[in-house]
């Protein structure tokens, strides 16, 4: 949302000075930023991100000399575990011509990255799909279709989209493939899904997993969930998506599940640490990284339009200033 931010008037600032936000992130320690891309968003609100609008902002990700990492939404809005739409110009398709239609746009998509020369490090196949994506013909729990069926659809869908990959980038590619649900606290959820998916034999290099104490339990469950992931599976494994507040807001209200840290700037920072620490501690060296969803949240002065839990779980204050949890990543990259 940076681009759309900063047009309304959003400033980012370091210690009290304007900066870009991407030298604000590499200066700060961070290595990696995930941008997301949806098929054809309408423009409101966060819904911004089309293939031009994301590959700008990817080439500004690249100068500052950060990782990429590319999110595919495959719907025109918001996917997650209670929506993953169709894109509408996809929605009478049989199976078979989805499955077309998803490799066609994935290689094209990322054929278009490629040319501009924002070729992304990372690719995450769908955006936590942990129900399965392109509903209803992915979705994993429908009435009357059986879960191997289901599983078996989401398996063709999912290989369609690593041939898209290939397609674009070729079977050499050195572009990292990531599967990304939700529930890192919750182990059964995250065995169960990919237990169905490593049996299907879909080609995957990266486990990606969510986890907000606003919904979560406690980090014990996500030790539990990465200690099993890795065992199981042997791959890399980042907590793809992760936010806590620096300040209280309304819109908390009744959500704080598992708020164990203050709600305030030094709270936030410790959360941090205490999660990246969990994952260095994964077995194997598999924990891989950690990344922050939504940390440009700055509300715009200018604009009227509702920021996610008022901008409170962004890395920067309401003035744009730079929080203190950006020490840790700077800690983290340091760290042996």
């Amino acid at each position: 949302m940076a681009p759309k931010l900063e047009s309304q008037g959003v400033v980012y600032k370091d210690s009290g000075k304007p900066k870009d936000i991407f030298a604000i992130f590499h200066d700060r320690g961070a290595t990696c930023v995930r941008l997301r891309v949806f098929v054809q968003p309408n423009g409101k609100g966060g819904v911004v991100n089309d293939t031009a609008y994301t590959i700008a902002l990817g080439k500004r990700v690249k100068a500052a000399g950060l990782l990429f990492s590319l999110d595919f939404h495959y719907s025109d809005t918001w996917a997650d575990p209670g929506q993953q739409r169709t894109p509408a110009a996809w929605r009478d398709l049989s199976l078979p011509q989805l499955v077309d239609q998803t490799r066609d746009y994935t290689a094209d998509t990322l054929k278009a990255f490629k040319d501009a020369g924002v070729t992304p490090d990372v690719v995450q196949i769908g955006n936590e799909i942990t129900h399965g994506l392109l509903w209803p013909m992915g979705a994993l729990t429908t009435k009357g279709v059986s879960e191997d069926v289901a599983f078996d659809r989401v398996a063709e869908l999912l290989k369609a989209d690593v041939d898209g990959i290939h397609r674009a980038l070729g079977n050499d590619t050195s572009t990292k493939i990531m599967i990304h649900i939700d529930g890192a606290d919750a182990t059964n959820t995250v065995k169960w899904f990919f237990d169905h998916i490593t049996a299907r034999h879909v080609p995957f290099n990266m486990i990606g997993l969510s986890y907000y104490p606003t919904w979560g339990s406690n980090l014990s469950h996500v030790k539990a969930t990465l200690e099993m992931a890795a065992k199981a599976y042997g791959k890399p494994i980042v907590i793809a998506e992760t936010a806590y507040p620096f300040a209280d807001s309304p819109a908390l209200t009744g959500r704080k599940k598992s708020f164990n840290w203050p709600l305030t700037p030094n709270g936030q920072k410790q959360y941090l640490e205490d999660l990246i620490q969990l994952v260095r501690e994964t077995p194997g060296g598999l924990g891989a990284g950690v990344l922050y969803w939504y940390p440009e949240s700055v509300p715009p002065k200018t604009s009227s339009e509702p920021m996610w839990n008022g901008g409170n779980e962004a890395m920067f204050d309401q003035d744009g200033n730079a929080l203190p949890a950006f020490d840790v990543f700077r800690d983290a990259t340091a760290a042996p």
